[in-house]
């Protein structure tokens, strides 16, 4: 295993962010769940880590390799994106992101994903996550399924971790 530590991000380490984003996102398009690679907004990457909600996983020389963007709600805290690049995946990179952001939300999780990819649901189920059906969504789940295309049909699903 390399050795990667978590740490919050910096201003200088947000141009590094898309690379990896993309690269990772290339794992869905070969799997057939998409044809577009998009990546996340370096705005959005700089508000997230001005408000202490963007960890990275860096390797040995403090070069990023993945991170996780946490954002707050009322009801504890919501994991929008989490990435680890290819070349440093199947190394428990993502699941010491996962666990990094689980202790910074001190509080329920919640996240959407796909169901059915391995790497996705399967993963954080087994990290205790469990999928919240839509008749249990509270307002605020709602929003935040809708907003990241979790509709019927999509595949995708709202998972829930209690702290």
């Amino acid at each position: 295993m390399t050795k990667t530590r978590i740490r919050l991000a910096r201003p200088e380490d947000l141009a590094l962010l898309p690379d990896i984003e993309r690269a990772a996102s290339h794992l869905f398009v070969e799997a057939g769940i998409g044809g577009v690679v998009s990546v996340m907004p370096v705005a959005k990457l700089e508000a997230a880590r001005a408000e202490g909600g963007l960890l990275l996983a860096v390797d040995g020389r403090d070069v990023p390799v993945g991170f996780a963007v946490v954002r707050a709600t009322q009801a504890g805290a919501h994991l929008c994106e989490m990435n680890v690049h290819p070349k440093h995946g199947r190394q428990g990179i993502g699941t010491a992101l996962l666990q990094a952001s689980l202790a910074k939300a001190a509080g329920p999780m919640t996240l959407t994903t796909y169901l059915e990819v391995p790497w996705n649901a399967p993963f954080y189920a087994g990290q205790g996550f469990v999928v919240v059906p839509p008749e249990a969504w509270s307002a605020e789940m709602a929003v935040l399924a809708a907003a990241e295309g979790v509709v019927p049909g999509s595949g995708r699903v709202l998972m829930r971790h209690e702290a």
